[in-house]
């Protein structure tokens, strides 16, 4: 996984996000993608899709079932953005309502175990 150099906080700060990111990353790297994180404020952590991801029309979709779902389950974010995804908050709690609970509980299956 790529550690861009603009990182505020290294991954290594919280490991907990660290192994998320990285379980989210191995899944899209099968698609040709991948996401790497951009920041880590507080309780914020900003990711950017790679490869593949970056010119997908379904980047919404993966941002809110996959990333989001999975890194927001780390303890400490609060909160998970992504640069290029340009959703509005109205479509992204239709988007929310549409996926079932079944689908989020699989994709936190992946999630780090402590």
């Amino acid at each position: 996984m790529n550690r861009p150099e603009d990182c505020k906080q290294p991954l290594t700060s919280n490991t907990g996000l660290d192994k998320a990111l990285g379980r989210v990353d191995q899944m899209l790297r099968a698609h040709g993608g991948g996401v790497e994180l951009v920041r880590h404020e507080g309780n914020r952590a900003v990711v950017r899709f790679t490869g593949m991801c970056r010119g997908c029309l379904f980047r919404p979709i993966t941002m809110e079932a996959t990333v989001r779902t999975v890194l927001s389950q780390v303890p400490g974010i609060d909160t998970v953005t992504a640069e290029g995804v340009r959703i509005s908050v109205e479509a992204t709690q239709r988007l929310r309502s549409q996926l079932s609970e079944e689908n989020r509980n699989f994709w936190l299956k992946f999630q780090p175990r402590s």
